[in-house]
């Protein structure tokens, strides 16, 4: 299973900019995995799922549009939007993590809390296959 880690978009509707950035990652980047894992504070702030505007409307088509693809969305809180809860992650086709949570991807478990350990297990992991591709990593395995 291959995956898209992400944290910390903050999104917010006076920032249009980043939601435009968000929609274009999902359908380039996070198009090739399998599945999507958000860390928390995807949000700037999230009040409630029963609040609604135009701007979260636009964010919620754009994930359900990825989850129908087929691909899984993996969502944390974070600090800035733990009230996010199952009414959002349903409408986008989602699921709600528990905080802390283990996964498996690509045959090795992680663990999460609050978003920190998950992305820099990843990144060592990242850094280190990108060792093994330059010429010295080659020499060395």
């Amino acid at each position: 299973m291959s995956a898209c880690l992400i944290s910390d978009l903050h999104l917010h509707e006076n920032r249009p900019e980043l939601t435009k950035a968000f929609k274009k990652f999902l359908i380039s980047h996070a198009a090739n995995v399998d599945s999507l894992y958000i860390l928390g504070d995807l949000f700037e702030a999230w009040i409630g799922d029963d609040y609604e505007n135009d701007f979260i409307l636009d964010v919620k088509l754009e994930l359900k549009k990825y989850s129908s693809l087929g691909k899984k969305i993996y969502l944390m809180h974070g600090n800035r939007d733990f009230l996010l809860g199952d009414k959002f992650c349903d409408d986008v086709g989602g699921l709600l993590l528990d905080d802390p949570t283990t996964a498996k991807i690509n045959n090795l478990r992680a663990f999460s809390c609050m978003e920190i350990l998950f992305v820099q297990m990843i990144w060592t992991i990242n850094l280190f296959e990108r060792l093994l591709e330059t010429k010295n990593g080659k020499m060395i395995f």
